[in-house]
Formats: C-alpha cells, sequence, structure tokens
C-alpha cells in the first residue's frame, strides 16, 4: 500500500539514479533520471527539508518559538524560485517539466536534463570558444529578459548558469527576480545570518554597486554581474571583488573599492597581469563596462553613456567565426532539409576546430537528429534530397571521430552508422564508408591483436563487403570495394575468405564489363596470394580455381598495358609463391597435375604475355620472371634425375605432352641405332654416337663429333619407327642426367614457319621442321637430339648456332598443340 504511495507523481513516472550529478547552490541536489514512457533524459531536482531543519537546529538559528516562521520563509524562497522559472518559456532559460512536487522529508521537481553548473564545472575544461558561446547564450537570455518581460535578474552568479548535456549555458536562479515598470526602483539588500543556507541571499561577489550600495535596481546591475562572471570564467574562478557569498555592507564595500583600484590600473594599460587572460578583443570592453555600470543614470543630461546587453554583444569577441557557426546551430533544427544539406556542407570546414567537449556533447546529439533512421522500413530507398542529407551527416561524423575516443566512438557514433547501413545502404552512403574505413577501424580502435573490438569491425566490414561487391548498378562502389579490399579481408577468418570473399571476387571478375574493375580484381588476387601474412590463399586453391580463372581472361584484354602489367604481377606473386610449395601434385578437374607441369604452363602463359609489352622496363619484367621458371624448372628436373635414375641409364625416352610440356622419362636401355652421317661428321664419329662400343657398357657413350643443328625438327603426326621413341645425348664417358641439362632456349620461339624437311631430294615421311626466328639473344649450344628410329635429314640440319635452332623429336605430339605453344 505504500508502496503505491511512494511511487506516485515524479517518482513513479521517472526512473532516477541514485546518485546526485552535482549540488546546485548548497541545497538541490540535481539526479539524472529517464522517463519511463518517452525514455527521454531529465534531471530531477531534490530538496531535503529534514536536512536543512536539522542543520539549523544544531547550528541554533532554529528553535521552537522560530521554527515556523524560519521554515515557511526557506519554503517560500523555494516555491519562489520555481515558480519564476516555470513563467520563462525561452531557450536559454531552463525549462521545468514537473512542478514542485511537495513530499514530508522533501521537494522534488524535474527539468530539462543538466549535466552541471558554471560553478561546479572544472574551469580548466572549459577554452575560449566554449566561454565566449556559453556567455553569448546568457547574453542572448538577458536580452530577452530585459526587452521582453521588462525584468533583471539580480542574482547573476555561477551557481545560476546552469549546463545542459549538449552544452548550452541556461539561466536560473530567479529567485529575486524583480519587474521594472518605469526607470530604475528602490531596493535595499540586509545582509542575512551567515548560519542560513546562502540560497536565501544574493551573492555579494557577483552583485552591482548600484544594487547594494546606491540601493537601486536596474537592467546595469545584470551588466556589471555578467561582466564578473567574465573575469571569473577567464582567470579560472579567482573574483573581482574580494569578500564573502553572504558578506557584510563593509566587507563589499572593501571589496569595490580594491576592484575600482584594479581597474583604473589596468585602463591605463593594454596587459595589466590581473587581466592577463582576457582576450584582447574583449579586454577594454570590458574594463569600461565595469567602470560605468556601477551606479544609474538619473541625470535629467546624460553625462555618459547608458549601456545596455547589446553593446556586451557586439563585442569582437563574439564575432568569432566558430561563435556564428555555434549560434547557427542553436537554430538547425528548425532548418529545412536543403538549409541542413548547405549548413553541413560549410561546417565540415570548421567542425574540427572545435574544443572536444563540444563536439561531444554539442554536435554530434544534433547531427544523429538531423535525421531520424527509424522512419524507414528496411532496404527502404530515401528521398534524394534525404540521401544527401545522410551522407552529409555522417561524412561530418566521420570528420570528428578522428579525435574521439575509443569509447565515444562506439557508444555515439558506430550504433547511427550500423543502423543506416542495415536499414537503407544507398550508394552514396557506402561510398562514404569505403573512404572512411580506416577511419572507423581507428575509432573501434580493430588491431592486428584479437580483441572484441576486431569483431566489431570484421563483421562490420565483411556486411558492408557483401552490400557494395555485388552492387551493379554502380562500378564506383565497386571500384572503391576493390581498392580497400585488403582492409577489409585482414581482420576475416581464413574460411570466410576462401568461401565468401574469393568466390565474389571471382564472379565479379568473370561477368564485369568494367576494365578498371577487372584490374582491381587482380590487385584484390594478388594481395590473397602474397599480402595476407598467415591468410594467404592455399596452394590448391591458388592452381585449382584461381589460374584457371586468369588462363580463361579474353586475350584482348591484354591490349590494355596496365592490365597486361596486373597479371604479371599476379603470375609473380603466384610463382613464388608455389615455387616454395611442398605439395607435388594438384587436383584440376579430376586429374592429377604434377607441379613441375603447373609453373611450366604458368611460364608460357607469362610468355603469350610478352608480345603486348612495348616499354623496354615491362619486357624486362617479363625475362627475368621467365628466366626464374626456368631456373626452377632446370632445378627440379636435375632434382628428379638425380633421385631417381640409375648411374647405369644413359638414355632417356619420350612419353607424352601434358599442357604443351614434353615430360622426359626413363629408358631401360639403350638401343643400337642405325649410323645418321652428315656432310660435318665421318661416318666413324657418327657410329660412336649412335652405338656403343664393344666391350663397353650401354650406359655410356665414346666422344661424337661437335655438330650445329639449324633447324627444329618435330616428329610427324604418327611417326613410323621401329623402337620407344627417347631422347639421346652424346657426351664423352659421362652419364646423362636431364634433358635439361643442355638448355634450349624458348625465347626464340616467337615465331614459327612450319616446313617438311627433305633428305636425299626426297620428302621426309618421318619428320616435319619449324624455323624458329629469336625473339631475343639466343642461347649457344652444342647439341644432337633426335629420335630412335627415324633418320635426321642431310645437311646441316644437325645443328643449333647463334641465328637457328634446331630440336628433332619423334612422338605422338599433335600440330596444332604446338602452334599453341609457340604462339
Amino acid at each position: 500500500m505504500f508502496k503505491v504511495f511512494k511511487t506516485s507523481g515524479i517518482e513513479g513516472n521517472y526512473s532516477i539514479s541514485s546518485y546526485p550529478l552535482f549540488v546546485n547552490n548548497s541545497c538541490w541536489s540535481v539526479y539524472p533520471a529517464k522517463h519511463k514512457t518517452t525514455k527521454k533524459q531529465y534531471s530531477v531536482w531534490q530538496f531535503q527539508k529534514k536536512e536543512i531543519e536539522q542543520r539549523l537546529t544544531n547550528e541554533g538559528v532554529i528553535s521552537k518559538s522560530n521554527k515556523h516562521m524560519i521554515m515557511n520563509d526557506i519554503f517560500e524562497n523555494l516555491r519562489t524560485f520555481i515558480g519564476n522559472q516555470m513563467k520563462l518559456k525561452h531557450p536559454n532559460f531552463v525549462t521545468v517539466i514537473e512542478p514542485l512536487e511537495d513530499h514530508k522529508s522533501r521537494v522534488l521537481f524535474v527539468t530539462e536534463n543538466v549535466i552541471n553548473d558554471v560553478e561546479n564545472i572544472n574551469k580548466e575544461e572549459l577554452d575560449e570558444i566554449m566561454i565566449a558561446q556559453g556567455l553569448l547564450q546568457v547574453c542572448t537570455g538577458l536580452k530577452f529578459l530585459h526587452e521582453s518581460v521588462n525584468s533583471v535578474h539580480l542574482n547573476l552568479n555561477p551557481s545560476s548558469i546552469l549546463i545542459t548535456d549538449n552544452y548550452d549555458w541556461k539561466i536560473s536562479g530567479l529567485t529575486f527576480m524583480e519587474k521594472i515598470v518605469s526607470g530604475a526602483i528602490e531596493k535595499y539588500i540586509d545582509p542575512i545570518d551567515n548560519r542560513l543556507p546562502t540560497f536565501l541571499s544574493i551573492d555579494f561577489r557577483f552583485s552591482s554597486p548600484n544594487l547594494m550600495l546606491k540601493h537601486r535596481v536596474d537592467y546595469i546591475d545584470d551588466l556589471f554581474s555578467l561582466c564578473c562572471m567574465v573575469y571569473y570564467l577567464y582567470t579560472s574562478g579567482n573574483l573581482l571583488i574580494k569578500c564573502e557569498k553572504c558578506s557584510s555592507i563593509s566587507d563589499y564595500e572593501r571589496g569595490v573599492a580594491k576592484m575600482n583600484q584594479l581597474l583604473q590600473s589596468a585602463n591605463s594599460t593594454n596587459n595589466h597581469a590581473s587581466f592577463q587572460k582576457i582576450p584582447k578583443s574583449f579586454y577594454h570592453r570590458l574594463i569600461e563596462v565595469l567602470q560605468n555600470t556601477q551606479e544609474s543614470n538619473t541625470d535629467v543630461i546624460q553625462l555618459h553613456k547608458s549601456y545596455n546587453i547589446d553593446d556586451l554583444m557586439e563585442s569582437e569577441i563574439f564575432n568569432n567565426p566558430l561563435i556564428k557557426v555555434l549560434n547557427t546551430l542553436d537554430g538547425y533544427t528548425t532548418f529545412s532539409a536543403h538549409e541542413r544539406i548547405n549548413y553541413l556542407k560549410g561546417l565540415k570546414n570548421e567542425i574540427e576546430k572545435f574544443p572536444k567537449t563540444l563536439i561531444i556533447n554539442k554536435f554530434i546529439p544534433i547531427l544523429i537528429g538531423s535525421v531520424d533512421i527509424a522512419q524507414f522500413k528496411k532496404k527502404e530507398k530515401p528521398p534524394t534530397e534525404i540521401e544527401e542529407l545522410i551522407v552529409e551527416v555522417c561524412d561530418n561524423l566521420l570528420i570528428i571521430s578522428k579525435s574521439l575516443s575509443q569509447l565515444t566512438f562506439t557508444d555515439k557514433v558506430f550504433p547511427y552508422i550500423l543502423s543506416i547501413l542495415k536499414k537503407t545502404p544507398f550508394d552514396g552512403f557506402k561510398i562514404l564508408l569505403l573512404k572512411n574505413l580506416s577511419v572507423i577501424q581507428s575509432g573501434l580502435n580493430a588491431n592486428s591483436s584479437s580483441n572484441s573490438n576486431n569483431e566489431m569491425f570484421q563483421k562490420f566490414s565483411l556486411d558492408l563487403f557483401e552490400k557494395c561487391i555485388g552492387d551493379t548498378n554502380s562500378m564506383v562502389v565497386q571500384e572503391l570495394t576493390l581498392t580497400y579490399i585488403k582492409t577489409i579481408m585482414q581482420f576475416q577468418q581464413y574460411s570466410t575468405i576462401t568461401n565468401n570473399i574469393l568466390p565474389k571476387l571471382c564472379t565479379l571478375y568473370s561477368t564485369t564489363t568494367s576494365l578498371k574493375v577487372k584490374s582491381l580484381s587482380v590487385n584484390a588476387f594478388i594481395t590473397m596470394v602474397s599480402d595476407l601474412d598467415t591468410k594467404v590463399l592455399d596452394d590448391h586453391i591458388i592452381v585449382e580455381t584461381l589460374l584457371p580463372l586468369i588462363y580463361n581472361t579474353s586475350p584482348a584484354i591484354f591490349s590494355n598495358t596496365k592490365f597486361t602489367q596486373s597479371i604479371i604481377r599476379l603470375y609473380n606473386s603466384i610463382f613464388k609463391k608455389l615455387s616454395g610449395s611442398s605439395t607435388k601434385k594438384f587436383n584440376v578437374k579430376g586429374t592429377d597435375v604434377d607441379l613441375y607441369d603447373v609453373i611450366m604452363e604458368l611460364g608460357f602463359n607469362i610468355w603469350k604475355l610478352a608480345k603486348y609489352m612495348f616499354n623496354k622496363q615491362d619486357l624486362n619484367n617479363v625475362y627475368q620472371l621467365w628466366s626464374q621458371i626456368e631456373q626452377f624448372m632446370k632445378k627440379e628436373l636435375d632434382s628428379k634425375a638425380s633421385n631417381s635414375i640409375p648411374e647405369s641409364s644413359p638414355a632417356f625416352e619420350s612419353t607424352n605432352f601434358n599442357s604443351n610440356i614434353a615430360a622426359a622419362a626413363i629408358s631401360p636401355a639403350a638401343k643400337e641405332q642405325k649410323p645418321v652421317q652428315g656432310p660435318n661428321m665421318t661416318v666413324a664419329a657418327t657410329n660412336d654416337y649412335t652405338t656403343p662400343k664393344p666391350g663397353t657398357s650401354t650406359n655410356t657413350f665414346s666422344t661424337m663429333a661437335t655438330m650445329k643443328p639449324k633447324k627444329m625438327v618435330l616428329g610427324n603426326q604418327n611417326p613410323k619407327i621401329a623402337s620407344t621413341p627417347r631422347l639421346v645425348f652424346g657426351q664423352t664417358n659421362q652419364t646423362i642426367n636431364s634433358v635439361a641439362s643442355n638448355t634450349i632456349d624458348w625465347t626464340t620461339a616467337e615465331s614459327g614457319v612450319m616446313k617438311p624437311t627433305t633428305q636425299n631430294g626426297k620428302k621426309n615421311t618421318t619428320s616435319t621442321s619449324f624455323n624458329v626466328m629469336p625473339a631475343m639473344a639466343p642461347t649457344r649450344s652444342s647439341v644432337n637430339v633426335h629420335v630412335n628410329g627415324a633418320q635426321p635429314p642431310a645437311g646441316d640440319n644437325n645443328t643449333i648456332d647463334d641465328e637457328w635452332g634446331a630440336f628433332e623429336i619423334g612422338s605422338t605430339t599433335k600440330k596444332n598443340e604446338w602452334d599453341d605453344l609457340l604462339t
């Protein structure tokens, strides 16, 4: 039953914090609160009657005879304070939400959300811009009070200026407000017992001598008080009038006399020590107003200027461009969408100049409140003007996010950005996020070490990637996504990269009609192959997924030099990755393929791109890469031969072609060859080459004559030979290790002309020859290569010299395979 009464009224409608934010005027405890229905933030003010009564009783102020009178005076003062505050409806005055609620032990009322007052705030947090803006807001409030209400505050002091949650300064403490009907009126201020609460009296330290000593109520009383507050704020809490808050009149007079001496001294110099912290633009105006607002001008003929609030508001201190921006911001909520867009475009150039406190407490709430995202349905496209407004709002938010702490960014900015991305991810917004991806990463403090913030950025960036990469309506979105793909992938799991990101990139590469998108996709592949540390693509994925995709690229695209250069860089990254691979076999479309064959095919695809290179440096890059591949292939073949061939096996037999590559195979033994004689050889030398000498092992050969074959001879499609085809090399009493030990320079394979060879004036039915022009400096070599059972042509067709190369092989190789190989 009693719980119902306890939770009625203010306590029933508001969730009130257990601890006050601050104590105002030594009597009101101000608690943060949230309305239970609207969820909006407010402040609940609470005055403890029992505590005051107990303290005054202990100090001997209250007795049985005067208790009722004193407590009534206190409560009447409180009612006047709340009543005057409720009468004034103005943006620069604190708004009362719930009127005074009187309970047995306490008094409550509710105002708009306030976080502090000027008296309690740390003065070191206030910079010149914040003070100037706050003072201008107070001046605006006083102008309304003087000109529209015809009243004077009379007790303007730091405790009567409250600071809202967005750092607006608002006037309060209207207990002693007086209405002026015509001219100045008289009012006597008597000192109170210093044991009574200070809120029962005017603060002497900020009161005008015109009120305290001349007993006149005038508008200049508020001007004097305001100037005393200016000095107090810029000098970090120092006072012009040195006296107690509730002092005696004599103490107050002494304090005023010392102040006037100080003002007279400061007026004769531009840099008085006591006024060093006062802005130069306000120095003389402050001293001038302080000296001329100490007494009302009641003479019929005015001997000096009569000051009003406009004289202060027109000071240069308030003409700062940043102050003008803040003044405009105060009316931002009344602007149309078009006016907001124009204001925000200009704000981007100035917003970083404001102190962080203003940015956090003023700018961010107003910016986030510019567009109500909740009004849009999911995936609903907002009107064009609203889209532009959202982009400008978020652009400003991301600019100021560079200076925000992780906590502030995570609590205030990031949730708003995330809500827009999930609800209305239009192109302009996605472009903005992609360009500021590093800012968001920094704001969330996402880094290489694993933490919860990494997970937030991981989910956000993957969501952004998925919404952008499939956006076929905007090439710009796709281009930017690929440009910043590395930042996205760095925070993803390896499984996400291979199962989600890579397939989407492959689809984009194969379907896009934009050359720039295709080129950026290649750069993304390079990143995935070599630039993701422990998350680089697996060798199997490279061979089975990536290489087939690149090999299927239309040749017409290679006419673009920049794209071809990107492909070369990709091939280079793939070669470096695969050359160090421990995997020697790969499964490509159900077929096992050796690593050697994969790299050989990679090499020929690289060589095909040479004809698209017109820059000498680019061509050299191709040659260097080819040279590295050639060295790798030689090393692989040498390794195979040394590991698998017995010393007694001198001969090799040709087995098959895989991807246009002739693979060498081991022959069980060298068989006897028919004598072959050329014009540069004797019959004995020829016999030495083809036939083992009696009494020697078939594993060695006698010295053969040096030959210079000039034509590359290829066996026809259906060679008729008596024995298994094999390649035979002649060396002096040495075991043959590898076909690649005598390197044939494939760089000569730039162009080829096919024609049949002749022997003794007749067309040779067992071989076909290719004349191959060298594309670069040829490799010197002396080697005779032919097929057992097939006769080489007569003449000089058995040598390789500096201009032509010859290679004779008998096998089932088809003509079109070699055409593909050489072109």
